[in-house]
């Protein structure tokens, strides 16, 4: 029913709000959530609900769900660095539509502006912004730590070369495996410590801060 009562262009991000009105906010967006976007993640989240919303109106789906990055480590607007709910929703929503490195670069300064040092989580979740960004394109639709390992999946084969010679230049260790996934060996210390790992990989995308 709510879906219904917002099907209109551009509704997905009202009706995110009316999705929290109706199971209470809660932990939503801080380090505990629940629901839906416990099971999807809030940057697919808006997504989702702009695709029903399409799907209601009988419109074109909007764009594939981005880069879907799955590391350890905490990143996320503490309550105590934001704390208006609807200005925290809304700095989710634009890092998670940002396409280019200078969308994040605007956001991280406004940030500063408005509200301080960012903390290290904050950072972090800028940081995802920039990893997606340059994932993407490369052609890469997920990357993820698994044991011993780093795992990036890719939805156009003819990208594999391009990624290939990214990791040779950051001196790391790849294997393709079928064609459309590159396995990375990681060194223990990486494998164990969650911001070793995030800096490993920002490393090999070259993502660098503002």
């Amino acid at each position: 029913r709510a879906i219904q009562e917002f099907s209109s262009t551009g509704a997905g991000f009202s009706l995110a709000m009316r999705d929290l009105e109706i199971r209470g906010a809660g932990n939503l967006l801080g380090t505990q959530q629940s629901g839906h976007i416990a099971s999807v993640g809030y940057e697919l989240y808006c997504r989702l609900l702009e695709n029903a919303v399409c799907g209601l109106k009988d419109l074109p789906l909007k764009e594939p769900p981005p880069v879907r990055i799955d590391l350890p480590g905490d990143a996320w607007i503490p309550r105590d660095y934001i704390a208006d709910l609807r200005t925290k929703i809304d700095f989710y929503r634009r890092i998670s539509r940002t396409i280019t490195n200078e969308h994040v670069n605007d956001i991280e300064t406004e940030m500063g502006d408005r509200f301080g040092p960012r903390p290290a989580e904050v950072q972090r979740l800028l940081d995802l912004a920039r990893l997606r960004i340059a994932a993407s394109s490369l052609s890469i639709d997920s990357i993820s730590k698994q044991p011993g390992i780093l795992v990036i999946g890719h939805h156009d084969i003819r990208s594999i070369e391009k990624w290939k010679q990214a990791c040779l230049l950051a001196g790391q260790e790849v294997r393709i495996v079928e064609n459309k996934t590159v396995v990375l060996p990681l060194h223990e210390r990486d494998a164990s410590d969650g911001d070793r790992l995030f800096q490993t990989v920002k490393n090999i995308f070259r993502v660098k801060e503002n």
